[in-house]
């Protein structure tokens, strides 16, 4: 899905997975740091929902289903696919608002 987000004058165009809350699931560019933010997460899910649930349905939700790709080479595609000025604008955990100009930027 494509959003737009609105920053001043300019439209930056954000590939979305989550719509609602504008974040798009990626994976890190290192094992370690990978390892770490799902353990972080997990942490975070685990303040509203059972480890049993966290195991059944969100990770194998995120690993199988969504086929997350590395943030950078997100980014890459988006350069190949001519969007101009390409940034991420947030990243926490596995989860990243980023995208660029479409266009003259």
């Amino acid at each position: 899905m494509l959003q737009a987000l609105f920053c001043g004058t300019e439209t930056i165009r954000i590939c979305s997975l989550l719509p609602k809350q504008h974040q798009n699931r990626m994976r890190n560019s290192s094992t370690h740091l990978q390892e770490t933010y799902v353990r972080q997460w997990k942490d975070f899910m685990g303040k509203s929902v059972s480890k049993q649930e966290i195991g059944e349905k969100w990770i194998p939700k995120y690993s199988e289903e969504e086929h997350p790709a590395r943030l950078m080479d997100q980014m890459v595609w988006l350069d190949n696919i001519g969007f101009l000025n390409t940034d991420v604008v947030w990243k926490y955990y596995n989860f990243a608002v980023y995208g660029g100009a479409k266009g003259d930027a």
